[in-house]
């Protein structure tokens, strides 16, 4: 079931975990620039907008996954932020059965890239500081997005908000496009090439920009995009760049057991991990152990006896 036409029951879990089940019906089906997912607005009964995240009609495991890593990092942030992060809060899931999806909050404005080339230069910088702002509240719990660029980010006034969570990981973990493990600074990299491409109209190839084309972001943000582990963190340049305020984590009780059962469900869809052979070193073989010096003389001083003994034995005989 990749589009909803008519109404349907999903049937799912809340955030917490509770069996619910939800009555929708298919609304407007719309394309996510780079998603691999199904992207489609739903209703409910009571005419609630939600959005339902999906796999394809062709379905394998590089997909699910993709689907379990959204899943899994807007649990994250919306069991610490709740309705009030700059995300999508995540409202249900089925993780899996061979139809897994998502359900989130509606998405919150319009693509970024259909309105920005409309702000003038306060506007341009507001958007700035809070996009940073909404990386913060990322890093404050450890989430890297992967894959933030301008297609990723939905604008409603200046206010932005980040969608498509497909490629995000936690800390530390490895990134799905094999470029070693996500850090906290690929984001403020990749923020700081959004807000270049705001600024200039023209999207950013690379890691590396020409600040003179921009004479504010020379100013403001030379060191994000400066090298890995020499960048600032987003919540150092989202105090640089005030008045926006600095998100505070709130986190209850309940985040640590959401993040262990998601991270189990998760677990139990990966491929097993061979057993660890352990192999002892291999000494070389030591040669055997040889006579002392002294030793050696007595044997073959005891021979030399012997042989004159058998020669003076032979001699008398003949004689």
């Amino acid at each position: 079931m990749t589009e909803i036409t008519e109404s349907v029951v999903l049937v799912g879990r809340t955030l917490n975990g509770r069996p619910t089940r939800w009555e929708v019906k298919g609304d407007q089906l719309f394309t996510v620039p780079g998603s691999e997912l199904v992207t489609q607005r739903v209703r409910t009964v009571d005419g609630t907008t939600l959005v339902r995240r999906s796999l394809p009609d062709e379905p394998d495991e590089t997909k699910r996954l993709l689907l379990d890593n959204e899943i899994r990092a807007l649990a994250r942030l919306t069991h610490a932020f709740s309705a009030t992060g700059p995300f999508p809060a995540l409202v249900g899931y089925d993780m899996d059965s061979p139809d897994p999806w998502a359900l989130t909050a509606d998405w919150r404005g319009v693509p970024a890239s259909e309105v920005v080339g409309g702000l003038l230069r306060a506007g341009l910088e507001q958007f700035a500081g809070s996009l940073f702002q909404a990386v913060a509240y990322l890093g404050m719990v450890e989430v890297a997005h992967n894959s933030l660029r301008m297609d990723t980010v939905y604008l409603d006034g200046t206010s932005p908000q980040i969608v498509t969570f497909e490629h995000a990981a936690f800390f530390g973990e490895p990134r799905d496009d094999g470029r070693g493990a996500a850090r906290p600074d690929d984001d403020v990299l990749a923020a700081g090439k959004v807000v270049h491409e705001a600024f200039t109209g023209v999207p950013v190839v690379g890691d590396h920009v020409d600040l003179a084309e921009v004479a504010w972001l020379g100013s403001q943000l030379p060191d994000v995009f400066g090298e890995p582990g020499a960048r600032p963190s987003a919540i150092d340049v989202v105090r640089r760049l005030a008045p926006v305020s600095v998100p505070v984590l709130d986190v209850p009780d309940e985040l640590r057991a959401g993040r262990a059962e998601f991270d189990e469900a998760r677990k139990r869809k990966m491929p097993p991990q061979p057993d660890t052979v352990r192999i002892s070193p291999v000494r070389p073989p030591q040669p055997a152990p040889g006579f002392p010096a002294c030793n050696r003389v007595l044997l073959i001083a005891g021979a030399l006896v012997v042989i004159a003994l058998l020669v003076f034995v032979v001699l008398g005989g003949l004689s």
